[in-house]
């Protein structure tokens, strides 16, 4: 036990003594991109630690690492012991006017060989991100002597053996000259690194095998890119951080048929009746909802509908009914139930010339009016998608380099794989619509010409082949972040990052994705190849924001799409999230969004996220999917199987693959098997025979303005509470009558008794 304790305190005694290192930013917010100790770790006695615990991007197959404890450690309980190694961070995307990049290192007697540090940085490119290689510092032995060099070999400062050094470069952006620091002493300055650094992109530690083998090691902690300034942001770990209470909806048991108008609910004053294989709804609060008067002869059982295009005229308990002077015959005729004049649905196709449809699974009755029966938008009815007055059910593929096709001029490569779509039947695709190869789309006008000329190409491409897409518009990505000239046509990122387009509606960077949503959405808004418009992809499992940040972020896009485009559905295009997130998240990040996504590979809880879409009365979208095997082969194969008929149980109605592959035929047979089978299953009319419209020459004919459909709530309400209060007044009435008779009663027999009384 007193070991133990020993440890502790020569621990905190290591950990006090090094507090002195970056010191100079005492007081100082410090953004960290990285920052790797080795506290978690257990100690090991070989040189054979891997890639997984030390949470690196790369790590070469001939590493000798391992993990040495608190006797050996350089800032706390923990170090690394390096005897050769290639070890990478990557995807840091540093950037400010001052970076810094750095490690803590002590060399022993034995170390004889190099320890390098070095990284990647942004240069000028008028196209595509290019990148430079920039060596920050080398540690390195000479004649029994440890020194620290430049990038130029020049020897900055003498090490002593077995001294734990903090060692750090400050790189100002837009300067090839930076400096190094030993233990906070500025030791060498305006060294020249031989290119403009701009940004940190990742880090790399090598160390060249040394020739001791297994014996001589150089220890090092603390590997860290840093920044001081506006940017610090603290990392979220996707906690939701200070979100307002949220109530969750419970999902309420209806046991009434519902009614829907092409996407308005109809208050229904007297609910539907289900007989006779069809739906009898009240016709006078359908009329009264879409403004056409009714009349009744109740002597004749005789009712007429009417207004300036229709007069239908029908008798109850007859299936003959004449509009505009001409006889139809019906397959049901009208009936008065509890005194309520109630017609099927076959009557409401013929006079409304409406397409009907009956969901008896969902209790759910869909009439739809006009161009809604063939207008080729994706809308919400009742908690499902539908579209041309149908629900909507596909089963289809992620094709994310459609548009970066065109953009390159492969244009007979995306139209061939366009053309095989459509001969699999496919009626909608995800599609990815920005790219790498213009990435100063908001700065250069010979950039943006060229982005909307080849986007017009694959929008027509789409339209032509009847393919509609889910348009990714990444609003997350490096072509909306604010960039710099830094010579003729060439940009570089400016100090501005991801984090600032998310969390700051000030910012430069998202007053360019404003300007390029008003552009794009105004253009394409009222292409009939569009299924629906998704902010960006996965941006839910970044942990650089709160999921709290996220949802006003979604809600900001959503508005601006919708301040342009008032008919499209938007969606997020988030993946799953943790178990432990649930409904919390998915409520708040999808409050304003109208279709829930969720990327489901391999084993995801689809039934589980259906269930909390409901609750928040939204639909859930399979954005992208795929079977826990990712290699080809027969496992692979049986997993797809599997996991598509995992999708068609649960239910979803849109899912896409990752991704297709046309040359992959069993993968397409399996993906088109999987969608016949959904649509088979969920896209049932149980009043298909009733979708009759004789008495009009033209489908699309409005009988009636959609624009004027109203919910006749208020007349529902008031026919409810009439109804409840004659009912009282009914009940009170029997009961009051009760009473008299019972005080009549009681009256006459107490009479009776006197009577007998006196009488004796």
């Amino acid at each position: 036990m007193k070991k133990r304790w020993v440890s502790l305190l020569l621990a905190l005694i290591i950990s006090v003594a090094a507090m002195p290192a970056f010191s100079v930013f005492a007081g100082s917010e410090l953004y960290y991109r990285l920052d790797q100790t080795y506290e978690n770790l257990e100690t090991t006695d070989d040189f054979n630690v891997g890639k997984e615990e030390l949470g690196v991007s790369y790590l070469s197959e001939n590493s000798k690492i391992k993990v040495v404890g608190s006797d050996f450690s350089l800032l706390g309980t923990r170090s690394l012991a390096i005897n050769e190694c290639d070890m990478r961070w990557d995807a840091l995307s540093l950037i400010d006017e001052k970076m810094y990049v750095g490690l803590t290192v002590r060399a022993d007697a034995e170390f004889n060989n190099d320890l390098n540090v070095s990284f990647t940085t942004l240069q000028p490119s008028a196209n595509k991100t290019k990148y430079a290689h920039v060596n920050a510092f080398c540690i390195s032995k000479n004649n029994e002597k440890i020194l620290l060099k430049d990038c130029n070999n020049n020897t900055v400062a003498e090490l002593d053996q077995d001294i734990r050094y903090g060692i750090y470069c400050e790189f100002s952006r837009k300067s090839d000259l930076y400096n190094i620091y030993v233990n906070d002493v500025l030791a060498a300055e305006n060294c020249s690194s031989g290119v403009k650094v701009y940004s940190a992109e990742d880090i790399q530690v090598n160390v060249k095998s040394l020739e001791a083998a297994n014996k001589s090691y150089v220890i090092i902690d603390n590997v860290c890119v840093f920044a001081k300034g506006k940017n610090m942001q603290k990392y979220s770990e996707q906690n939701t951080g200070e979100a307002p209470e949220i109530i969750q909806t419970q999902i309420k048991e209806n046991k009434n048929i519902r009614v829907f108008i092409n996407t308005t609910e109809i208050a229904m004053a007297n609910a539907p009746v289900s007989k006779k294989n069809t739906v009898y709804t009240d016709i006078e609060q359908l009329a009264r909802c879409l403004g056409l008067t009714l009349t009744e002869d109740k002597a004749k059982k005789i009712f007429v509908l009417a207004n300036e295009n229709v007069t239908a005229e029908a008798v109850i308990g007859s299936k003959v009914l004449r509009i505009n002077g001409k006889e139809y015959t019906i397959l049901n005729a009208p009936e008065k139930i509890n005194g309520v004049i109630m017609v099927p649905l076959n009557f409401l196709s013929e006079v409304l010339n409406a397409k009907v449809w009956w969901d008896s699974a969902a209790n759910t009755v869909v009439i739809s009016l006009g161009e809604a029966k063939k207008d080729g938008l994706l809308k919400i009815i009742g908690g499902k998608l539908y579209m041309n007055a149908e629900p909507y059910y596909e089963i289809s593929f992620n094709k994310a380099d459609l548009f970066n096709k065109v953009l390159t001029g492969n244009l007979q490569s995306a139209e061939n794989e366009l053309k095989q779509l459509n001969e699999l039947g496919v009626k909608s695709i995800r599609v990815f619509t920005f790219s790498d190869e213009l990435l100063n789309l908001i700065y250069d006008e010979n950039q943006q010409d060229k982005y909307f000329k080849a986007m017009d190409e694959f929008f027509d491409l789409c339209d032509k082949y009847e393919i509609k897409v889910v348009a990714c518009l990444g609003l997350a990505e490096d072509y909306l972040l604010k960039k710099d000239l830094v010579s003729t046509e060439e940009y570089v990122l400016s100090t501005e990052t991801k984090l600032d387009l998310i969390v700051d509606s000030q910012s430069e960077s998202r007053k360019n994705l404003y300007s390029y949503l008003e552009k794009f959405i105004t253009r394409y808004k009222d292409r009939k190849s569009v299924l629906m418009w998704e902010i960006a992809s996965e941006m839910d499992i970044n942990p650089d924001y709160s999921l709290t940040q996220l949802a006003e972020f979604y809600a900001d896009c959503a508005d601006i799409i919708r301040e342009f485009d008032k008919v499209h559905l938007i969606t997020s295009g988030d993946s799953i999230f943790k178990s432990e997130q649930g409904e919390e998240a998915l409520t708040l990040l999808n409050k304003t969004l109208d279709v829930i996504s969720v990327h489901a590979y391999g084993h995801c809880d689809l039934p589980k996220y259906v269930l909390q879409a409901q609750k928040l009365g939204k639909v859930l979208f399979n954005g992208a999917t795929s079977s826990a095997s990712l290699a080809e082969g027969q496992d692979f194969y049986n997993d797809t199987k599997v996991h598509l008929n995992f999708i068609t149980e649960s239910g979803v109605q849109i899912s896409y693959w990752w991704d297709f592959d046309f040359s992959d035929e069993e993968m397409i047979k399996l993906v088109s098997g999987a969608n016949k089978t959904l649509k088979d299953k969920y896209c049932v009319n149980s009043a298909e025979e009733e979708n009759t419209t004789d008495a009009w020459e033209n489908p699309s004919f409005q009988v009636v303005d959609s624009s004027l459909i109203t919910d006749g709530m208020e007349f529902a309400v008031m026919a409810s509470f009439r109804s409840k209060f004659i009912r009282f007044c009914i009940l009170s009435g029997v009961i009051a009558a009760a009473s008299l008779v019972c005080v009549f009663l009681l009256t006459r027999e107490k009479l009776k008794r006197k009577r007998t009384e006196d009488f004796v």
